[in-house]
């Protein structure tokens, strides 16, 4: 009896220290995969080191220009055509000079707009895919992303808009979809540099352009447009959170930039991170104040200081 219990109790033994060595050995499989994750990561870092995109010449009125990639030597390894006026919307450089995106428009066949339109819920209209296409120093195409945008029907109210960090870290990307004869949805999207999505947000109500993002990538704002008149939607990309602050109301009216610069004792200097700059006027009186994120109200007129 002794002996069975024995040979039971080592063949259990065995089979946990096989356990205990599987786990161990998956550990180590997870810590090689992160391992080799981030030393691609580092060498596709290294590969953009020292090149740099630039717009070929200024050129004369109606010139084309061309989006150079150049190398570390100062060899241009690569040119996209710029072209002028509308068509500069296809390829944008981000404001830090270290990737250019592209945006191309697909159009769908009718039988994909209906079931499109049937899904998301949309009116009548013209529906198309939209691709915006990441492009890196080297002048490598890394990522595609896919968008359904559609036409609003008005110059007024853009279909889509797209900003970029100043620090090169973010792109913000919006799009309005007509629900109804007055009704409409916005959807806003921050995407980082390797293409994963940070914040995906709706909202109600659509965007008339005005979109802004901080230098630092920290917060999104735009104007939105209620029934009940201007809003403002700020979204920390951090924590996701979002405010809403009603933006006028019978003679009053404000305004946002993520973009100021205030003066300090060194001279002026970029917006703090999450940090708001409001401005507003009531008549023909102007102010401004400069609130953290946390702070700003639902209602702007808080901050005017005056009697309703």
């Amino acid at each position: 009896m002794f002996k069975k219990v024995l040979i039971v109790l080592m063949i259990g033994i065995f089979l946990l220290g096989m356990a205990t060595k599987a786990e161990v050995e998956n550990v180590k499989e997870e810590v090689e995969k992160e391992k080799v994750a981030e030393d691609t990561e580092t060498v596709e870092v290294d590969t953009e080191k020292g090149y740099k995109i630039q717009v070929s010449g200024e050129g004369g009125r109606g010139d084309e220009k061309e989006i150079e990639f150049i190398s570390p030597e100062g060899n241009v390894v690569k040119t996209i055509p710029y072209g002028t006026g509308q068509r500069k919307l296809d390829f944008r450089i981000s404001p830090a000079s270290n990737f250019v995106v592209n945006t191309r428009v697909e159009d769908l066949k009718d039988e994909e707009v209906k079931e499109i339109r049937e899904q998301m819920k949309l009116s009548s209209g013209k529906v198309d895919r939209l691709n915006l296409a990441y492009i890196n120093k080297t002048g490598k195409e890394e990522w595609v992303k896919e968008f359904i945008v559609e036409g609003i029907g008005s110059e007024t109210f853009p279909s889509y808009g797209i900003e970029f960090s100043k620090d090169g870290s973010r792109i913000v990307f919006y799009k309005n979809h007509k629900l109804g004869y007055s009704s409409y949805r916005c959807d806003i999207t921050v995407l980082d540099t390797l293409g994963r999505e940070i914040v995906s947000h709706s909202v109600n109500n659509m965007i008339e352009g005005g979109l802004q993002i901080a230098p630092d990538g920290k917060i999104v704002g735009a104007p939105i447009y209620k029934d009940s008149g201007k809003h403002f939607i700020f979204i920390d990309v951090e924590t996701e959170e979002t405010k809403i602050s009603k933006a006028e109301g019978g003679g009053w009216e404000a305004w946002f930039s993520l973009l100021s610069q205030f003066p300090t004792k060194e001279g002026y200097r970029n917006l703090r991170s999450k940090y708001i700059d409001l401005w507003w006027e009531k008549g023909g009186v102007e102010g401004n104040n400069v609130l953290p994120f946390n702070e700003i109200p639902s209602d702007i007129y808080n901050l005017i200081g005056q009697e309703k």
